[in-house]
């Protein structure tokens, strides 16, 4: 974005909120001054801020107030983690290759047709064997190639 705005090539950015143009202040003010020297108008919808007005005293505060906003969820999301697996809980949402959730998703169950595949490509790919190898011998084993494909809304 910022190439466009060095180009010329831009009248007017419309955010959200000041959050969106970035979490650090001190860059986020340095980016406001470089819009403002080159006559580029910034817009964050709800937190009023319009460059055409002039100067809002609040903004600066409301940059910082974001980043320590940042700061904070990142800290607390690391504390859940943490917490998480200190106590033995699975971090993840989804099961690896070979498992499956039990009903109430808190513990991981073997999936039997996985588990024969497991136990075939994990010795080989321990000996060595390469990607491509493991799979020209697959065929001699009799086991059919399992795959997974996203839902086509979550597809990018």
């Amino acid at each position: 974005m910022m190439e466009e705005v060095e180009a010329g090539r831009v009248e007017a950015i419309v955010i959200k909120d000041m959050s969106r143009l970035g979490r650090d202040y001190l860059k986020v003010g340095q980016v406001m001054e470089i819009l403002r020297q080159r006559g580029v108008r910034l817009i964050a919808i709800n937190d009023g801020v319009e460059s055409l007005k002039g100067d809002d005293d609040f903004t600066p505060f409301r940059n910082i107030m974001n980043e320590f906003y940042a700061r904070d969820t990142s800290r607390k999301i690391r504390s859940v983690f943490k917490s998480k697996g200190m106590s033995g809980k699975h971090l993840t949402g989804t099961v690896i290759y070979g498992y499956l959730w039990d009903e109430k998703r808190e513990h991981w169950l073997v999936d039997e047709e996985a588990a024969e595949v497991v136990a075939v490509s994990f010795p080989s790919r321990w000996r060595d064997m390469g990607l491509i190898r493991l799979l020209a011998n697959y065929p001699q084993t009799g086991l059919k190639f399992l795959s997974y494909t996203l839902p086509a809304s979550t597809r990018v």
